[in-house]
């Protein structure tokens, strides 16, 4: 009996001292914000007192005096987007460009731009004028690439599909050029990069032929010109492996004998071999899986490849801005659902280190093309899951700055639903990126063209 009310004693007190501790824990926090995560109130309160709003689609002072704050010392700035097939993520990035270009950021790098489509580009917003002559062969060869990797891809075969996307990208090409002729002339004209293997597979093919044209007579080449001729009875397998002999031949060119070629053109020759034979794998690797998923671990890398070639050749201290989405532009692929580990925007971010500021656009609900359904355009509803449908409480269209010690932005220190393309996507966003800019509702990429662009496109 004696042993029983001692026990019951004991317990008693173990009772009374966890209930002590309890309170004592919850004090601290209470005293102590920085302990306990947000509650999504004190998200949204933090969010309206720190939103920078934007009328669509105007810079104003106190936007322009954030980025110039916050871009002090970076020589890179990410731009995201959660989807390719909306229209206000060009009006985002062009906001953005038109203001930062005169301030030096005049590299710009394009992710679905490869390294043969990407100089055309370039050359057209440099000059006007569109380069070269089409290559209709080429373009033959190139359909029977993308037809065969992307055979569940019923959306983006429409041709409505094709139009809005062709007219989208050409309409923004012809407002870089604006932006470009509107410079000054002491820091050089607006350039254009790939971020990313070739939309277009094989088109690197032309693009090797033209580069050895140059140098007809030299015999160091011969090695390189057979193995860029294709068989026409090889299989995709085949291609792959005569792709990469070229690969290594093309990464030994000059390193035992002296090459006629200039260091720029072999630099060129070596980005155009690595992207044909990345793109080509991609493009096979999709087929035969029947989805992006092994493709796109490969991609990543490759995009850095792409992204390193160019960054090597403009000056050390030149600003650029890259454009790709959100998931390609994360500095955690492993906190990202779907994002891929490591990232382009990881490998960017540790090889140029401290130098990279962040901006991810989010959207809430609109309309969107869908290249992988035969309905053109989906329907993006609001949802109260993802942290869009908090963001909106706040204003329409905003920038909201992530660098905060306030208690409320510790919300998004945990992962949070996101809008990703028509989907979900889950990740921990203050790792991610250093800004969100909002946009409440959206539309699909438009296919009208009202500047006359397309008698101007480039090839």
């Amino acid at each position: 009996m004696h042993r029983s009310n001692t026990a019951r004693c004991q317990m008693l007190l173990i009772a009374v001292l966890s209930m002590a501790i309890f309170h004592q824990t919850a004090q601290a926090q209470d005293s102590d914000p920085g302990s306990r995560d947000a509650t999504k109130a004190e998200f949204l309160k933090w969010t309206k007192r720190e939103a920078i709003h934007v009328e669509r689609w105007k810079m104003n002072p106190q936007l322009e005096a954030f980025l110039d704050t916050a871009l002090e010392g970076k020589r890179i700035l990410f731009i995201g987007e959660p989807g390719h097939f909306f229209s206000e993520k060009y009006d985002v990035q062009l906001m953005l460009i038109r203001h930062l270009a005169p301030k030096g950021y005049r590299h710009i790098f394009i992710e679905g731009l490869g390294a043969s489509m990407a100089p055309a580009v370039d050359h057209f917003v440099k000059t006007g004028k569109r380069p070269g002559k089409a290559d209709g062969d080429q373009s033959k060869e190139t359909a029977k690439y993308q037809e065969r990797a992307f055979k569940g891809w019923v959306g983006a075969k429409d041709p409505e599909f094709k139009r809005r996307q062709s007219a989208s990208q050409q309409r923004f090409y012809h407002d870089l050029r604006e932006i470009c002729e509107s410079l000054a002339d002491d820091q050089g004209p607006l350039r254009v990069h790939p971020i990313d293997i070739d939309m277009m597979p094989g088109g690197c093919y032309l693009s090797i032929a033209d580069l050895l044209g140059k140098y007809p007579e030299e015999a160091l080449l011969d090695p390189i010109r057979k193995s860029v001729k294709k068989d026409a009875d090889e299989t995709a397998n085949q291609e792959i492996k005569r792709l990469e002999k070229l690969h290594a031949l093309v990464s030994d060119l000059g390193k035992n004998n002296p090459t006629a070629m200039t260091r720029t053109d072999v630099a060129q020759l070596r980005t155009y071999a690595d992207c044909l034979l990345e793109t080509t794998v991609f493009f096979e690797t999709a087929r035969a899986d029947g989805r992006l998923n092994r493709a796109l671990v490969r991609r990543e890398p490759a995009m850095f490849r792409q992204v390193k070639h160019a960054m090597d050749g403009i000056a050390p201290d030149a600003k650029v801005i890259m454009l790709a989405h959100n998931n390609h532009l994360c500095r955690d692929g492993a906190d990202i659902s779907r994002a891929r580990d490591p990232s382009v925007g990881e490998m960017i971010d540790k090889a140029y280190p401290g130098q990279v500021f962040s901006i991810w656009m989010l959207h809430d609900h609109g309309k969107l093309l869908n290249p992988m359904s035969k309905q053109l355009i989906d329907t993006l509803e609001s949802d109260p899951r993802r942290i869009e449908a908090t963001l909106i409480k706040a204003g329409s269209t905003y920038l909201l700055p992530l660098h905060s010690k306030d208690p409320g932005r510790r919300y998004l220190d945990r992962k949070r639903r996101y809008s990703y393309f028509s989907w979900n996507e889950n990740g921990t966003l203050t790792k991610q990126t250093d800004a969100l800019f909002f946009i409440d509702e959206i539309s699909p990429l438009r296919g009208d063209d009202p500047l006359g662009v397309k008698q101007q496109k480039p090839a």
